[in-house]
């Protein structure tokens, strides 16, 4: 497991395995996850460098949150390589920048159907827990992602689809928006045992 948070260029999402604590971090601040309904620092005033790049990602029936310095890149749908014996979440693998990387369907992690639209695609995203061979992998979306540049106070406990799913750090109302907040390192130990078993 990588020894840090999602820490990618100067912002990141801290998620705990153990849903203990889940924080938005950029240098040394770090909002702790806010209660139901409340605002971190009530009363503070939020600068521009307290500010975070972010991006909306639209998945069926559900929208993801996370750090644009976790997107390598977005692309269009393209040709699945099947992985036998893989399971459903697992969609298969796809030629990216001259190599093969794994694709996934979140819905499908948490034991739900996705949805192709004609606004599908996929987006590239860096992978941090160091494991053997996965550099990056890739998601199906269903549809372009939404940037937003998020204060402490846009930032609220909320919501509860997807809340029992084992990659979900967390619920939260971003921007007045529902979203998750994944937990990088348990979609990434998945991936890496369903490889090794392959």
């Amino acid at each position: 497991m990588a020894s840090g948070p999602w820490t990618l260029a100067s912002t990141a999402i801290s998620a705990s395995p153990t849903r203990s604590r889940s924080c938005w971090r950029r240098s040394t601040a770090c909002w702790p996850r806010p209660a139901s309904g409340s605002r971190p620092e009530e009363g503070r005033v939020a600068t521009e460098q307290d500010r975070i790049n972010s991006l909306l990602i639209p998945i069926t029936d559900q929208q993801v949150l996370v750090p644009q310095t976790g997107l390598a890149e977005v692309i269009p749908r393209e040709m699945i390589q099947p992985v036998k014996g893989a399971e459903p979440w697992l969609r298969g693998m796809i030629q990216w920048r001259g190599q093969q990387i794994p694709t996934i369907s979140l819905e499908q992690m948490c034991g739900r159907q996705s949805r192709a639209s004609k606004d599908s695609r996929y987006v590239v995203l860096y992978a941090i827990e160091q494991i053997p061979g996965l550099q990056w992998y890739a998601v199906e979306v269903s549809g372009i992602p939404h940037p937003v540049r998020l204060a402490p106070e846009q930032l609220v406990k909320g919501g509860t689809r997807d809340a029992d799913c084992d990659i979900v750090a967390l619920n939260v109302i971003a921007d007045g928006q529902e979203a998750v907040i994944l937990d990088p390192a348990v979609i990434e130990r998945r991936i890496g045992e369903q490889l090794a078993r392959l």
